[in-house]
């Protein structure tokens, strides 16, 4: 702020008082979501409209990727925070693997759990195409394999090397394979 920037900050639906559920949400009523709080900006005089950009961390990362590639036009840059470029399933198992690490177990003994639970994501994902139960089924079969391609802004992002929630290997991957197929330098 001491170096010109302006702050908006947004919260999901429902938090701190605010109107609405986030548990009712999904990725794209996020991104709605933010793209509102950015045509906002654009409206008023004390901001530069042609210099706006998103910063999300951890699931945000998710949501200014998807924002970003839907209103590039409106958007000037990404900052993403530890935010997964892998799908929701994959991040799930991430998780999951991250807490077998701690817990002691075996590589054999996590590869078994993660092919279980991948097998159980897959068939709650399917069952969430037809009947959504709870928040997890509106974001289960979100990927932003074919999101990121559409990003065509500066993407800035940042993983912590020994991150076991949001693994920097398998997510710098995909956002650099997914960058790359859009013709993002």
């Amino acid at each position: 702020v001491n170096n010109g920037f302006a702050v908006l900050l947004l919260e999901k639906r429902g938090i701190n008082r605010s109107g609405g559920h986030w548990e009712q949400t999904d990725f794209y009523d996020r991104a709605d979501d933010v793209y509102s709080a950015v045509q906002y900006l654009r409206t008023r005089k004390d901001i530069q409209a042609d210099q706006i950009g998103l910063i999300g961390h951890s699931q945000g990362g998710w949501i200014v990727q998807l924002t970003a590639a839907q209103h590039s036009k409106d958007i000037t840059f990404i900052i993403n925070l530890a935010g997964p470029s892998v799908s929701v399933k994959e991040q799930i198992i991430h998780d999951y693997i991250g807490q077998w690490k701690a817990e002691g177990l075996t590589e054999e003994e996590i590869k078994r759990k993660a092919d279980r639970l991948n097998t159980i994501l897959n068939a709650f994902g399917l069952f969430s195409r037809i009947i959504k139960t709870g928040h997890l089924s509106r974001i289960i079969n979100y990927d932003p394999e074919n999101i990121i391609p559409h990003l065509q802004v500066p993407v800035f992002s940042i993983y912590e090397e020994k991150d076991d929630l949001v693994p920097p290997g398998p997510n710098s991957e995909k956002l650099i394979e997914g960058l790359e197929k859009g013709g993002n330098k």
